[in-house]
């Protein structure tokens, strides 16, 4: 076997020292020089001490239990009405009753937009059905498919038929039998009064032929209006569906026991014309996030605000939801959202479904929590931490005590860390416990 030079052999070993040598300086480098973290001093830069929320402010809608409100369809007029504000009603009792006459000369326009509607479906499927049994080139008579007609344009405009009947004359097109999608020259003739029949050979003169294009066209065009008419009577019938209800159901009877808190106008539509109050307010679920959720108690006072029209009412916390909301959307997607449930005070002007203010009251008591950076604390299961420099001027894990979340931007920081503290930002290879750190400004990392 052929033995390795003795060159070769130091030249190996040389390589291999310098290998060793230059992976042991750059440990040593990261050890003392290239290892060090850049921590960050919690300021104005990358906290705030405030809220944009204004003291806990959350969307809310309104839900109405323990409130049946009954409004007005466009059709619905009032006829006679039994009670008034402040009446006490048991469940059963008569409230009102419509005035059927609108709701009845309505149901008879409706059946007749029915009838047409079924009577020009039906034709346009029979026309359908005759259109798909041409053939291209095929002469046939030509029928009436209202405004479905063969293109007046483009490469096939050749091949189609005009004929004009006038006083004075008939001017006849004739296409060559057997035409398809190819440019045949057209032969013209004109037939003046008294002149011999062009059809004396037995064919009609106005027979007509399209090519497949043609044809393709005026299927797609009558499937469409097929289409729009079956739309158009499916909603018809439901429309005559809500007013047989309405014509069925003339008088409205209370669903509770309770007082009649509100009787309206019956020509403004917009809002209920009564309302039922059971003993209670409206409720209003407003959504908190998980991180939010600590600071809500049962028992809580709130405000509530009438985005419409400004009013502002009094409300208590009665229920906090156990399990997270499965559709609920919103910026900040890495926290659950629970449903709480505010009952207000007294009778308020709300709808179901409206959108109102709410905020959580508040103790008055001190407080040294401030907002930061959601991108500065670490999230590990349920807890919380931020990565601190210690007196030791090393890099420590901290656990910190968070509060409110504000659309997944900012954190609010109650207990762990505080302003003029210096963090790390808790992601890159050298993060971790006993790293040395090294001071900088947050522009350099942005």
């Amino acid at each position: 076997m052929k033995r390795i030079p003795k060159w070769m052999k130091i030249l190996l070993l040389i390589v291999v020292l310098g290998a060793v040598v230059g992976f042991g300086g750059y440990q040593i480098y990261q050890g003392n020089f290239g290892g060090a973290v850049s921590v960050y001093q919690i300021d104005s830069n990358i906290s705030t001490e405030e809220s944009w929320y204004g003291n806990d402010s959350l969307d809310g809608i309104v839900k109405n239990s323990g409130t049946q409100s009954v409004t007005l369809s466009e059709t619905q007029t009032v006829g006679k009405t039994m009670v008034k504000q402040g009446d006490t009603v048991k469940k059963g009792d008569a409230l009102f009753s419509y005035d059927s006459t609108l709701a009845d000369i309505q149901m008879e326009r409706q059946n007749v937009v029915i009838k047409q509607l079924k009577m020009q479906l039906n034709d346009a499927n029979k026309q359908l059905k005759t259109i798909r049994s041409y053939k291209p080139g095929v002469p046939v008579k030509p029928e009436n498919f209202d405004n479905t007609t063969a293109p007046k344009s483009g490469k096939d405009s050749a091949n189609s038929v005009e004929a004009k009947n006038t006083a004075a004359s008939t001017e006849l097109q004739v296409v060559p039998l057997g035409a398809d999608d190819t440019n045949t020259p057209n032969q013209n003739t004109t037939q003046q009064n008294g002149a011999a029949d062009p059809a004396a050979d037995g064919t009609d003169a106005f027979m007509v032929t399209y090519t497949r294009s043609e044809l393709n066209e005026m299927i797609q065009e009558k499937k469409d209006e097929i289409r729009d008419l079956d739309l158009q009577l499916r909603q018809a019938r439901l429309e005559y569906k809500k007013l047989e209800n309405e014509m069925d159901n003339t008088t409205v009877y209370s669903k509770m026991d309770g007082v009649v808190s509100y009787v309206g106008n019956p020509s403004d539509k917009s809002k209920p014309y009564i309302k039922i109050t059971a003993g209670g307010g409206d409720i209003v679920q407003v959504n908190v996030d998980e991180l939010s959720l600590a600071n809500v108690k049962v028992g809580q006072g709130a405000s509530i605000t009438n985005w419409m029209s400004g009013a502002e009412y009094h409300g208590t916390v009665r229920s906090i939801g156990t399990y997270p909301l499965s559709d609920y959307e919103v910026s900040n997607t890495n926290a659950s959202y629970y449903p709480v449930m505010v009952e207000l005070s007294d009778a308020a002007d709300l709808n179901e479904n409206d959108s109102v203010g709410v905020t959580l009251d508040t103790a008055d008591e001190e407080s040294d929590s401030f907002y930061l950076q959601s991108s500065f604390v670490l999230t590990e299961g349920n807890q919380k931490y931020v990565y601190v420099r210690g007196e030791d001027d090393l890099l420590h894990k901290k656990q910190v005590k968070v509060g409110t979340n504000m659309d997944g931007y900012y954190q609010e920081i109650l207990d762990g860390v505080q302003i003029g503290d210096w963090i790390a930002f808790p992601y890159g290879k050298n993060v971790k416990e006993g790293a040395k750190t090294t001071e900088a400004d947050i522009s350099d990392l942005w």
